[in-house]
C-alpha cells in the first residue's frame, strides 16, 4: 500500500478490466488532490473502469466530492465508469447532503461493484 499523502494510503489492483483502488485514511483536501492525480494518470494510460473501495475511508472533504464528480464525468466521456463501494455511514451521509448520490454509482461491497462493470 503506497502512501499518497500523510493522511491516506492507496493500494491499486487489477481485477479483470477493472482497476480497483483500496483507500485507507482521510480523503481531505491534500489527499484528494494526490488521489485525483493518481487516478488521472491511470485514466491517461487507458484505464477507464475504476472502482474505489471506501471501506477504510473515515473522512471525505468537499474537494474529495469534487474529485469524485470530475472523475465520473471524465470516465463517462470516455465510455468508462467510476463505481464506489463499501461506504461508511459518514461518507454516505456526506454524499447525500451534497446531493450527488444520484450522480455517482455506488455498490454495497466490492463483489457487487465488480459485477456492475
Amino acid at each position: 500500500m503506497a502512501e499518497v499523502s500523510g493522511i491516506i494510503k492507496v493500494e491499486e489492483a487489477m481485477n479483470g478490466r477493472v482497476l480497483v483502488f483500496h483507500l485507507k485514511g482521510k480523503l481531505d483536501t491534500i489527499a484528494s488532490l494526490a488521489v485525483e492525480k493518481q487516478i488521472q494518470d491511470y485514466i491517461n494510460k487507458g484505464h477507464h473502469h475504476i472502482l474505489l473501495n471506501f471501506s477504510l475511508v473515515s473522512y471525505l472533504s468537499t474537494l474529495g466530492l469534487r474529485m469524485l464528480i470530475s472523475t465520473t464525468k471524465k470516465l463517462s466521456s470516455l465510455s468508462g465508469r467510476l463505481v464506489l463501494c463499501s461506504l461508511s455511514p459518514m461518507v454516505l451521509y456526506v454524499l447525500e447532503i451534497a446531493g450527488i448520490l444520484r450522480k455517482i454509482d455506488i455498490a454495497e461491497n466490492e463483489s457487487d461493484a465488480l459485477k456492475t462493470f
